[in-house]
Parts: structure tokens; sequence; C-alpha cells
């Protein structure tokens, strides 16, 4: 038996990541320091003048008034992508190569196949986890049941499956 890939469809959605929202920023008043002369005592007329007493005295003004300013903050958005399986999925019996038919130098014309196929496979006559992968790679590529060496997979790099 062999592992029949699913097959999937990008369903791309939009989904609010935040929503919009007003912030409210509040602006102090503006005060600023004037100084001016205030009559302490008036003058007055006596036998001598006595000069008026002068003090002077720091009043805040109002120059600017309190006031809110609104900023609009308009809400952000996200692109999610999902991956929704549309097809195919579960086992269905494929040929594969015996371990008869997996010889050394079949192994090899394999690797050699993988090779100049793209996939880099050491041409050692082992099938190992390199080996494997660059199979699984070159099976995925070429839309073939991934997993085992199987006789449609030998047949796709030009190699004998005998």
């Amino acid at each position: 038996m062999v592992e029949v890939p699913a097959q999937y469809d990008t369903v791309t959605r939009t989904r609010l990541v935040s929503a919009e929202t007003t912030d409210v920023t509040v602006i102090p008043a503006v005060m600023k320091t004037v100084t001016k002369q205030v009559v302490v005592e008036p003058p007055r007329v006596v036998e001598e003048i006595i000069p008026a007493q002068y003090e002077t005295v720091s009043v805040q003004k109002l120059v600017t008034a309190a006031y809110e300013d609104r900023i609009e903050i308009p809400a952000t958005y996200k692109t999610v992508e999902k991956r929704v399986v549309t097809g195919g999925g579960g086992l269905e019996w494929r040929e594969v190569l015996c371990d008869t038919n997996t010889t050394s130098s079949k192994i090899t014309e394999v690797q050699a196949a993988l090779t100049a196929a793209g996939y880099t496979a050491p041409a050692d006559g082992a099938f190992g986890p390199a080996t494997l992968r660059a199979m699984e790679s070159f099976q995925r590529a070429n839309g073939l049941p991934v997993g085992y060496l199987t006789v449609s997979t030998v047949e796709a790099l030009g190699v004998s499956p005998f």
C-alpha cells in the first residue's frame, strides 16, 4: 500500500484583527503669568504727601481654553490563509519494487536518475535518509504517491523497474 497525498486548495479570508477605535487626547489649558502693579493703598492728602505703596502681584490668565482633539484610528485587518482538504487522501494499492529487484546497482541507478532530475542523492547504492528525502521530493513535485519506491516512481525517473 502507498499513501496518496491529500489535495489542498488555499482559501483566503480577511479577519478583523482590531476594531476601529476613537482615541481621546485631553490637551491641557495653556497658562501665562502676567505681572502687573496693583494699588495697595491709594495716595492721600495730609499735611505731608505720603506716596502710594505698590506691590507686585502675579496673576494667571487663561490664554487658550482646554479642548478635546479626536483622532480616528481605522481598524486594522490581517489576511489569513487556510488550507482546506478538497479531495484525495486515503490508501491505495501500488506496485513497489520488492527486495529482489532493489539491488545495490538498481538503487545506484535510481540515485543517479534523482540527481540528474535535480534532487541530490548520494550514489552509494544504499537507500538511506538522503535518498529517501530526494525521492519523496521528486514524488511530490511530480504528483506521484509519496513514501515508497514505487514502480511508477522508477519509471518516471526513466529507470527500468526490473
